[in-house]
């Protein structure tokens, strides 16, 4: 007898839901009707707020933010996870050696660095 384990997905519906009810500060932006149905848009908001987490030193939030990503993204549809990775992951600005982004590629998940340095080159 073969067995096949899904993931169980949440939908765009529920993931964008949950952003913005834990990241209320970006919600107008994620929610903005002109990103309407544009997933890859809308997680774009939430590299976006990311890279200002970073210029501007707040790892505090930023340590949720990547929480928020590594929870979530085994979680969902296969469209929304592509998107995690290709407007989110691949847009957070941790290039380089400087303090900030040492600081921040240090918060991300240790399994999700690799990733994120593919996805940059």
């Amino acid at each position: 007898m073969n067995f096949t384990i899904t993931k169980p997905n949440i939908s765009q519906e529920e993931f964008l839901n949950h952003l913005v009810k834990v990241f209320p500060e970006i919600s107008d932006e994620v929610l903005d009707e002109d990103y309407a149905d544009l997933i890859h848009l809308q997680i774009a908001c939430l590299a976006r707020y990311a890279n200002q987490l970073i210029q501007h030193s707040r790892f505090d939030v930023l340590r949720r933010v990547f929480s928020f990503f590594s929870v979530t993204v085994e979680k969902v549809d296969s469209d929304t996870e592509n998107a995690l990775y290709v407007s989110f992951l691949e847009h957070v600005e941790m290039d380089g050696d400087s303090v900030k982004a040492r600081e921040a590629r240090a918060l991300l998940p240790a399994k999700y660095l690799p990733v994120w340095k593919a996805l940059r080159q």
